[in-house]
């Protein structure tokens, strides 16, 4: 996924083929009303796998692939280009995404008053596909700072 962020002159065509995407993917992505009317200044989701990146001043393919986590040779063949030669200022680089890393995530959730509500299941089923441990906790913190269980 990459942001971009609408410029003078540019339209939802435009963009589409400057992130080699589709009109239909970034309007529905952004779920524009009317795909037509862009404003200046307004940041658009482009769904894409990976991200770009444009080359600045000073920038080299070692310190790019280095600020993404990359190998500078790994890069060059990625875009297609030479690992020796200099990078021309706005050129465009594909950055491959990440290998996700392992992690173990806890939550926990609280039912408010001993009760477990239709909006906490909700949401306790939308963000445990997310989570390696969901804690209920339901203890109360008695003023002394000891806990109390529920009645």
């Amino acid at each position: 996924m990459q942001i971009h962020v609408v410029r003078v002159g540019e339209s939802l065509y435009s963009i589409a083929r400057l992130y080699n995407s589709t009109i239909g993917a970034i309007a529905g992505a952004n779920e524009l009303p009317n795909p037509n009317q862009l404003v200046v200044g307004q940041a658009l989701v482009i769904p894409i796998v990976g991200r770009f990146y444009w080359v600045q001043p000073g920038d080299s393919l070692y310190n790019i692939a280095r600020r993404f986590g990359i190998s500078y040779l790994a890069l060059a063949r990625i875009n297609g280009i030479s690992p020796n030669k200099p990078l021309p200022i706005g050129f465009r680089l594909y950055i491959p995404p990440l290998p996700r890393r392992r992690a173990e995530i806890n939550a926990y959730v609280e039912p408010i008053g001993g009760r477990v509500t239709p909006a906490l299941e909700q949401s306790v089923r939308s963000v445990a596909p997310h989570l390696t441990y969901l804690s209920p906790f339901s203890f109360q913190i008695q003023r002394d700072g000891t806990l109390k269980e529920p009645p």
